[in-house]
């Protein structure tokens, strides 16, 4: 099976949802200080702790998103080097073999 790609056009649609996942992530981060502030009496170190709970997924998803990225570009980079007819192997993107 042959797959034809036009590079600037796969890398402006993973740039915009990078974009709004990245201002999703801000949001959440925003929302996180405002609740970290917030006094609940006796839930106050639950709170806390789910406060810190979700940065870390936050930080995590960014780390993803980064990680993706890196991964998108090598492919495509593989794919305007080779004959452009999906000729390349693009293990970027396959799981890891056990």
């Amino acid at each position: 099976m042959t797959i034809r790609i036009i590079a600037g056009e796969v890398r402006s649609a993973w740039e915009l949802g990078a974009k709004e996942a990245r201002t999703d992530l801000g949001n959440t981060s925003t929302d996180l200080a405002d609740a970290e502030g917030t006094s609940m009496g006796d839930l106050a170190d639950d709170l806390t702790y789910a406060v810190g709970r979700v940065r870390g997924v936050t930080t995590t998803t960014s780390r993803v998103i980064d990680s993706f990225k890196t991964n998108v570009e090598s492919c495509i980079t593989t794919y305007t080097t080779t004959d452009q007819a999906s000729a390349g192997a693009f293990v970027q993107l396959t799981p890891p073999q056990t």
